[in-house]
């Protein structure tokens, strides 16, 4: 009863811990990193200063690193939710970080620990960790990170769901570290009990923090928010007056962002997504093309007016945005014309990604009670053309020129479908 008392005490600890971390992460929709960066600082110093002497029993099995198992752990899971949403570039400055703050603990510890006498201090246990162990640490963390990320993408490959490919992506990860560390830190002398142990643990752990993450992209940070309508954009701005870069930050965005539907633009589908399509396909990933045009549009701003085509526009790129997954993107390249890009895909997943989009827009109609009053709704339709890198081009002129043609294909064979290689899927007509 005690061991299970203990165990269920430490994983409230490590519920509340990866909690907060992710409190601190999704504060950067106002703030940016630096909440997550302060989090991970505080974090650091408890788990070096006060959890990584601390043990506790594993089921009755035999002891465990508090600071490995549970903090170490929530370190790494936390990176890969940051790859998962922001990208590479955003994980760096966290790592340097985690690795500075350890080295200045460790530096802290060296200072005091002479002072002391070697003993505690308070509820802390000073312990100085050997130089050689603090190195391999600190270069494996960037090992971890970028293993994180390769796997992560290498399971997405198979269209895993998002709850499994988090936790492949951890266990394999921790596993491979926890045998790097060991073998590096204690050659000829690793306690293999010990060793299978720590690794449990430490699955145990990356498993609880997966469920965690997922949790957290369903229900609370799974899609970004429309900028026009954050109530914290006042405080933002606020605060941008004192941080340059960040006021930087927001001109590339509206740069690259339409006006109108807050799509990507053509300018960010030219740069940006144009050089991820050719990283990707070094890596062995297939890209997605949809070129989605809206049918008779110049006919509905004719009878309606632009007001009623504006408002078709939104509800376009509303009902799209709902069946995109989180790493898909959408620009609106021309007045009715938008470009959906689907990372990381095969054509069968491509074709019924265009085909449900067909399928939702003929469905759905628009509420026309108080713009129109002779329509009580309005229905739309769209055209898609399909195309995926490697079998139809490798840059972004090379597809969007073959997913042009075929969108223009759909649109003499009756349009309200999509087109693909040798595939022609036609929507719901109304």
């Amino acid at each position: 009863m005690d061991v299970n008392r203990e165990f269920f005490e430490l994983s409230v600890l490590a519920g509340l811990l990866f909690s907060s971390l992710l409190a601190a992460f999704y504060l950067r929709r106002w703030f940016g990193l630096t909440p997550l960066l302060m989090t991970f600082g505080v974090i650091e110093a408890i788990k070096h200063f006060i959890a990584m002497p601390m043990r506790a029993d594993f089921f009755g099995l035999g002891e465990i690193g508090i600071g490995s198992a549970v903090f170490f752990t929530a370190s790494l899971a936390i990176a890969l939710v940051l790859y998962i949403k922001e990208g590479l570039k955003a994980v760096m400055p966290v790592a340097w970080g985690l690795v500075t703050v350890a080295l200045t603990c460790t530096l802290i510890t060296a200072c005091i620990e002479p002072l002391s006498g070697g003993a505690n201090v308070g509820v802390i246990r000073l312990e100085v960790a050997p130089i050689w162990n603090l190195l391999v640490g600190s270069s494996l963390l960037f090992l971890d990170i970028a293993a994180l990320a390769i796997v992560h993408g290498w399971v997405m490959r198979f269209g895993t769901r998002p709850l499994l490919s988090l936790s492949v992506a951890i266990l394999a990860v921790v596993c491979v570290d926890s045998l790097l560390y060991s073998g590096l830190t204690q050659p000829g002398s690793v306690d293999p009990g010990q060793l299978g142990l720590d690794i449990a643990a430490k699955s145990l752990f990356g498993l609880f923090y997966a469920l965690i993450a997922w949790c957290y992209f369903r229900w609370i940070d799974h899609q970004n928010q429309d900028s026009q309508t954050n109530p914290y954009t006042r405080l933002t701005d606020f605060f941008s007056v004192f941080d340059l870069q960040h006021r930087v930050s927001q001109l590339e965005k509206l740069a690259n962002e339409d006006a109108l539907t807050g799509t990507f633009n053509r300018r960010y589908l030219e740069s940006t997504i144009a050089q991820q399509i050719v990283l990707d396909q070094q890596r062995g990933f297939h890209t997605g093309i949809l070129v989605l045009d809206i049918d008779y549009f110049k006919d509905i701003n004719d009878r309606f007016g632009h007001t009623v085509g504006d408002v078709v526009l939104r509800h376009i790129v509303m009902r799209i945005r709902g069946l995109a997954r989180s790493n898909d993107c959408l620009c609106r390249i021309g007045g009715e014309e938008f470009v959906y890009v689907m990372t990381n895909c095969t054509w069968p997943q491509l074709i019924a990604k265009a085909q449900s989009i067909c399928h939702d827009i003929a469905s759905a109609s628009i509420d026309m009670s108080d713009k129109t009053p002779a329509e009580s709704e309005l229905r739309v339709t769209l055209t898609a053309g399909a195309a995926l890198s490697g079998d139809d081009g490798k840059t972004m002129i090379e597809l969007l020129a073959v997913a042009d043609a075929r969108m223009y294909q759909g649109k003499r064979a009756g349009r309200n479908r999509a087109i693909g290689k040798a595939i022609r899927l036609l929507a719901t007509k109304n």
